[in-house]
């Protein structure tokens, strides 16, 4: 999993980046087009993620092994060596295999426009309770998966700016809701996560835009 801070600092990073002076266009920022996106690498075969982290834990391990003393200099060197090349070989097959999802950082505005659609679709239920003793009734908000499904997806739909192939083939369509849905009920769970990981990032990212274009202006 990725660490919070680093997660922060990229999406600040890209903040920043996007109101450079060398790059900052007033026009776009006024219709949310200039703000943060992110690339995230992307692979379908879930034995081709199982690869590329047991190379990387096999690393690990070794040096941990190294610093604790268990392994002799021409065992560590070797070993080392080894576990480098195979994870070399590894990250050498996947770039054939990689598709590259971009997303986009959306305004506050549109996701509590995305929030009050959820509501619409599946609107809130209350349990309510009356204390005996007062008589007052307190209500409480239920649950609601599927109004909670329906505003993910719409965010994701949202976020979404284009998913490239290896081939270097570039979709661009997303405002099929159920496309969107098809389409991450189908990814890897690593896929999903990462997706949504990078969704994270870009909100922080505008809430950070946001405060530095307040700056300027």
């Amino acid at each position: 999993m990725t660490d919070e801070n680093a997660i922060e600092d990229e999406a600040k990073a890209a903040a920043e980046a996007a109101v450079d002076p060398g790059t900052f266009d007033f026009a776009a920022t006024v219709v949310d087009r200039a703000y943060p996106e992110f690339n995230v690498p992307l692979y379908l075969d879930e034995r081709d993620i199982s690869e590329y982290l047991e190379a990387k834990l096999d690393i690990v391990n070794l040096e941990k092994r190294v610093l604790q003393g268990q392994e002799q200099d021409a065992e560590r060197a070797q070993a080392l060596l080894d576990a480098d090349a195979k994870l070399e070989a590894v990250i050498e097959r996947l770039k054939g295999k990689q598709y590259v999802v971009r997303v986009k950082g959306i305004s506050t505005d549109l996701q509590q426009k995305l929030l009050k659609e959820a509501y619409e679709k599946f609107p809130a239920e209350y349990d309510e309770f009356t204390n005996p003793m007062s008589g007052v009734v307190t209500r409480t908000e239920k649950e609601n998966e599927e109004r909670d499904e329906y505003f993910t997806a719409r965010l994701r739909q949202e976020h979404l700016v284009s998913v490239t192939a290896p081939n270097g083939a570039k979709d661009e369509a997303f405002e099929d809701f159920g496309k969107v849905k098809t389409i991450f009920a189908q990814l890897p769970p690593m896929g999903r996560y990462k997706i949504d990981e990078a969704i994270n990032k870009s909100s922080i990212a505008v809430d950070y835009y946001n405060l530095l274009t307040d700056e300027v202006f």
